[in-house]
């Protein structure tokens, strides 16, 4: 149906031959072959035509041009086509010519019909060589099998948003037409930024060397492709989401995060040495070898071990009530029962907890621990 309403609505048999590249084909008995609509005057074997490719206009001769036999429409033909020499507008043919492997899909052919046009013709072509999205210094790349289909692409990837709304502002580092290679994968690979390590196709394949690649397990780039573009948007989408969550829980593992203890009454079970006492984890969290801070500014000591029972932990939460042995303090001295501790976020990791998801409790503890570290330095943690 693509070439019947393409020859119904470009028909305009005046003027030197055009026509829409559909695809390039390879087949049997044929070679490689091009897709094309005739939608504008004569075309003939042994023309000289121009066409665009990512390297800029081709320009070569038409060695074979082949009509569906009867009344076929070209996608039902098979392999039943009939060699021809001439054509007029408006129709659906395939044509064989030398070097057509990377034309650009979606594209105007053009038949060169005399030296006085020919660099007018070149001219028409380089303007569809280049491709009209703007790009990013660094960003995701995208691939898609036409013109037509990467511009489509690129559209709807700067008018993503997340979930309240926001614009996304997805950089797009690479935009070009044709099947998956390697150099795409590894190009994709380099960025330092892991949403960068993207790469959204529509409607490309995927050459062998590359599926190889993207299969491996040490590939760590993303590959989203459909012939859909939404599907194509929707995938990236819930990627996205499930990405942020990921590394805020890995920078959740790497940062000091705020944390309020209570020590309990009678749960001193050594004074110093280190003390070790029940506490009540009040809110946040705490983690062996945090520094801890009484809420009056004073060190208290730095976590040595956490024990549940007879089980070791690492770390505790809001709500657990566990013994702690804290080195570097003496229970009566300074630090007692029935004290709140806070954990000393060191203050190299306060710009790091502003941009991670922590609760309101955790903000809380930590505007309560810059407060204090402020009463001695008023520009600590700006």
């Amino acid at each position: 149906m693509a070439e019947k309403f393409l020859a119904e609505q470009l028909e305009d048999v005046e003027g030197s031959a055009e026509a829409t590249v559909l695809e390039m084909k390879e087949e049997r008995g044929l070679g490689k072959t091009l897709d094309i609509i005739l939608h504008r005057g004569t075309m003939n074997k042994g023309d000289e035509i121009a066409v665009a490719t990512p390297t800029g206009p081709l320009v070569t001769k038409i060695k074979g041009m082949f009509s569906p036999r009867g009344m076929s429409e070209m996608r039902d033909a098979g392999d039943r086509w009939d060699s021809v020499d001439t054509v007029s507008a408006a129709a659906g043919l395939k044509l064989s010519a030398p070097d057509i492997e990377s034309i650009l899909a979606g594209t105007t052919l053009r038949v060169i019909p005399d030296d006085k046009s020919r660099q007018q013709i070149i001219d028409q072509i380089t303007e569809e060589c280049e491709i009209s999205i703007e790009l990013d210094e660094e960003g995701i790349a995208i691939k898609a099998d036409t013109l037509g289909g990467l511009e489509a692409l690129a559209f709807e990837i700067r008018g993503m948003k997340d979930v309240s709304g926001n614009p996304r502002n997805i950089n797009i580092r690479s935009a070009t037409i044709g099947p998956i290679n390697r150099k795409d994968i590894r190009s994709a690979a380099i960025s330092a930024d892991p949403y960068e390590r993207v790469l959204l196709t529509f409607s490309s394949g995927i050459l062998a060397e590359a599926q190889s690649e993207l299969s491996s397990d040490d590939c760590d780039v993303l590959h989203i492709g459909s012939d859909i573009i939404y599907h194509i948007l929707e995938e990236y989408d819930e990627w996205i989401e499930l990405t942020k969550k990921r590394l805020e829980e890995e920078g959740r593992e790497n940062v000091i995060h705020p944390g309020r203890i209570l020590i309990m009454e009678d749960h001193v079970f050594r004074r110093s040495g280190p003390a070790v006492v029940g506490v009540r984890v009040l809110a946040g969290r705490i983690h062996v070898g945090q520094r801890l801070l009484t809420v009056d500014g004073e060190k208290a000591g730095r976590v040595k071990s956490i024990r549940d029972g007879d089980h070791v932990l690492s770390e505790a939460k809001q709500g657990d009530e566990l013994a702690v042995a804290i080195q570097g303090i003496t229970i009566g001295r300074g630090v007692d029962e029935e004290d709140v501790l806070l954990v000393d976020v060191p203050e190299s990791h306060i710009r790091k907890l502003r941009k991670l998801n922590i609760s309101s409790i955790e903000e809380e503890i930590l505007a309560e621990i810059i407060a204090i570290h402020r009463k001695d330095d008023h520009f600590w943690g700006r």
